[in-house]
């Protein structure tokens, strides 16, 4: 787990990303739909807050930053701008 300690300081992105997100996107996890993907754009990075959908309540997954790499030919961001956008 240290190895993730890092993520306390986008605590306060977290925050953020919930009550004002850019793009939120419903997605399937396992053939069920009960994943919602929260992205807040800013200047030079993005950030992705997974939630999961269970039994009527949203309980957060995780959250971190999508790296960019302009030299890869893979874009990330498709990796999490999937599914059915529900609020941009």
């Amino acid at each position: 787990r240290k190895h993730r300690e890092f993520r306390t300081e986008f605590l306060k992105v977290v925050e953020e990303a919930l009550q004002n997100p850019d793009e939120v996107w419903l997605c399937s996890k396992n053939k069920k739909i009960d994943n919602l993907c929260h992205l807040k754009f800013y200047q030079d990075k993005i950030f992705c807050i997974i939630c999961e959908v269970e039994n009527g309540y949203i309980s957060l997954k995780s959250w971190f930053e999508i790296p960019d790499n302009p030299n890869s030919k893979k874009d990330l961001t498709k990796l999490y701008r999937r599914g059915l956008l529900i609020k941009k």
